[in-house]
């Protein structure tokens, strides 16, 4: 029985570390979470946000998506173009593609705001990946390295 009990803990152990493998460190403020994880096969959800302090009455955030999509990269490339032009927003500068990604950096006003966007999507499995970083123009150079950053080191696992 004290081994049943025994083997019994150690794969409740082993199970319980499993559940919470992914867990987030933010080191610079002292804390980690398990990370809330969602699947969606069909449809576009957002899979994780952070945000940096409000100022001027707007918080400067990265988010992830996860956004089911068959086309190739062009045809991602055509319709979010597409898709930024409707907004009435502009390119900052021509879009970066490189094998399975591409990389946006576009502004423009939305809700009354001034504000700029910086997005890398990675192509995976049938959905493209698009972790986006978006803050007010007037924020941009102040946090806008940070931003870029933080999207520029957004992959995907093998």
């Amino acid at each position: 029985m004290k081994s049943f009990l025994f083997t019994l803990s150690g794969l409740l152990i082993a199970l319980a570390h499993v559940a919470h493998s992914d867990t987030l460190h933010f080191r610079e403020q002292g804390y980690s979470i398990d990370a809330l994880i969602g699947v969606s096969t069909d449809e576009t959800f957002q899979s994780m946000s952070m945000f940096l302090p409000v100022t001027d009455g707007f918080a400067p955030n990265v988010n992830v998506q996860i956004q089911s999509f068959v086309g190739d990269v062009d045809d991602y490339e055509r319709i979010s173009l597409k898709q930024i032009k409707q907004m009435g927003m502009s390119l900052r500068q021509e879009v970066n593609k490189s094998g399975d990604e591409l990389v946006f950096f576009y502004e423009g006003t939305a809700n009354g705001r001034d504000l700029r966007f910086y997005s890398k999507a990675i192509r995976k499995n049938g959905s493209y990946y698009l972790a986006t970083a978006t803050a007010l123009q007037s924020q941009w150079p102040i946090v806008g390295k940070r931003l870029m950053d933080s999207v520029g080191s957004f992959s995907l696992d093998d």
